[in-house]
């Protein structure tokens, strides 16, 4: 019989160690002290909120989320239009181990009972698989008037490594491998020895890592959204743990000594979790964010503890020409059955479905693309 173990705070968290250990988790932000280093750095963030099931006393799921006040928001493009502050569960990346689907249901009762206990408006869930049984009970038993719409959905993609870079490359279509080898020669001749790729993966790199990579950053449409691999208090509290722990590991490009492009992630149980990327966009005709991700898979490749390179959250041409797996993903919202939740339901649904049918219709005329980019040259601008 499963009987469900629930940890509301930290101390109730850390007494579940042995057994949260015990799991298969499947990625570092649902490692436990991953998990409650953001819970204490990050403002927004007032608990943990976990479940743990035990079968006859042994350790057989997880579902890990956070307690978050948080705005709820609503964008259309890269506007905020609607941002109600909420209660949520937040479930974290990689933040559900269920080895059926049984666990996987019992797991999802237990969050949408401690919703319809009052203990938080929603529960958020981000970027879940729309083949897991977790999505598929969530999204049946909330009903149209509890669960979001409009949701985009979304390919999430990883690359099986092969022994060798050269069989990594004769795994591509023809036109890829000529495009790589092309653009490689061209920026190599264009700047010769000043060019060199260098791994960040020990503990003293720390500084070099809030100094190389932050730079690089600042240059990035994404430092508009506030988003990047920021020089933050959690930001360095979680590379500093990352880097003790042997997982973060990040190539940074440069031209002589200025970084010009970096790539960084974790290594997590024979997995290479991608997290944020950049460069500087003096550099964008030279495509020197494709030359290091190939830098990147070359040396993981020759890494005998790393089986998988996981792209990470959202889809583009990259990730389709250099993955060899994906699967459909979307963010499913579960409002709580009271007036307040539900009334903002209703509202965020409305604000969606409109930008919804405006962005179908720009995709008709093909101009969606074209307005993404202006956007995120006046994002590098104002960064």
């Amino acid at each position: 019989m499963l009987e469900p173990v629930v940890a509301r705070s930290v101390e109730e968290a850390l007494a579940l160690r042995d057994a949260w250990e015990a799991l298969p988790i499947g990625g570092p932000h649902a490692d436990l002290d991953f998990y409650l280093a953001v819970i204490d750095e990050r403002g927004e963030a007032l608990a943990p909120h976990a479940v743990l099931l035990l079968d006859d006393g042994v350790p057989t799921a997880l579902v890990a989320t956070r307690l978050e006040e948080i705005s709820l928001v609503a964008t259309f493009g890269y506007r905020e239009v609607y941002r109600p502050r909420v209660r949520a569960f937040t479930l974290v990346p990689g933040g559900v181990v269920a080895p059926d689907p049984s666990a996987e249901r019992e797991l999802a009762r237990c969050l949408l009972r401690s919703l319809d206990e009052q203990e938080a408006d929603v529960l958020v869930i981000p970027s879940l698989r729309r083949d897991s049984e977790l999505f598929a009970f969530v999204h049946d038993v909330a009903g149209p008037l509890r669960r979001s719409h409009f949701a985009e959905i979304r390919a999430h993609r990883r690359l099986h490594l092969p022994p060798t870079f050269d069989d990594f490359l004769a795994s591509r279509t023809k036109k890829v491998r000529s495009g790589v080898r092309y653009d490689a020669k061209r920026l190599e001749q264009r700047l010769g020895d000043r060019l060199r790729v260098e791994r960040l993966d020990a503990p003293g790199d720390f500084d070099r890592v809030f100094g190389d990579i932050v730079r690089v950053t600042e240059l990035t449409y994404q430092r508009g959204l506030g988003a990047g691999f920021a020089d933050t208090p959690e930001r360095r509290r979680l590379t500093e743990l990352s880097l003790e722990r042997g997982w973060f590991h990040a190539w940074v490009l440069y031209d002589e000594e200025t970084p010009i492009a970096f790539w960084q992630g974790n290594v997590y149980r024979r997995t290479y979790h991608s997290g944020t990327t950049g460069y500087d966009p003096a550099y964008r005709k030279d495509r020197v964010g494709i030359y290091l991700l190939m830098r990147v898979i070359e040396d993981l490749c020759r890494n005998p503890d790393v089986d998988i390179f996981d792209f990470g959250f959202g889809d583009a041409d990259y990730k389709r020409h250099f993955s060899d797996d994906a699967w459909s993903e979307s963010d499913l919202v579960v409002f709580a059955a009271r007036a307040r939740p539900l009334a903002i339901n209703a509202t965020r649904t409305a604000v969606m479905g409109s930008a919804y049918g405006i962005r179908r219709g720009l995709d008709r005329i093909g101009v969606t693309n074209r307005i993404k980019a202006t956007w995120r040259r006046r994002l590098r601008t104002s960064a």
